[in-house]
């Protein structure tokens, strides 16, 4: 199992007792010097594939289990974070409505912010929901904006961001 420096084991097996704090997690990459990088992660669905495993209430996301201690969305999101891709404040994720006050206490481990997590007001597959998500985003996105969906596993991390930037 390969760790980022300082990250005590983050994509292995047990979770470190705290997280890597917010300026160690995003540092500045001359790749993008000058500007602000974004990331939409969609992290919904209405939990069909995977019942009764995951259901409406509990999206396939946000369940943990599949990795042990952490959901496929904070690994998703701490690989955005800790690869350095990202800064915290910059992150979106969007949610149903159902999913949101899980994503919220998922995401504020994280850092991040609670206005962050967006809630998808109805079902209209992937691009209505990046539709939606770019409309309460606003011009935050315009500069680098990275999509992924939060049920994926990449692992190693160096690979993933090494092709990222």
């Amino acid at each position: 199992m390969r760790t980022m420096p300082g990250s005590n084991a983050f994509m292995g097996g047990g979770r470190s007792s705290g997280v890597m704090p917010l300026e160690a997690r995003a540092p500045h990459d001359p790749a993008t010097a000058g500007r602000a990088v974004w990331a939409v992660v969609f992290a919904g669905g209405i939990g069909s594939r995977c019942w009764p495993i995951s259901c409406e209430s509990n999206p396939k996301p946000l369940f943990r289990g599949f990795l042990g201690d952490r959901s496929l969305l904070e690994e998703t999101v701490m690989r955005f974070t800790l690869a350095g891709c990202v800064l915290p404040k910059n992150v979106f994720v969007l949610t149903t409505g159902s999913g949101v006050p899980l994503a919220r206490e998922q995401m504020g481990a994280l850092g991040i912010p609670p206005e962050n997590i967006i809630e998808e007001p109805k079902p209209e597959g992937t691009l209505g929901a990046l539709r939606y998500a770019l409309g309460k985003i606003g011009k935050a996105g315009r500069e680098i904006l990275l999509l992924s969906m939060a049920d994926n596993l990449i692992r190693p991390i160096e690979a993933f961001r090494a092709a990222l930037l």
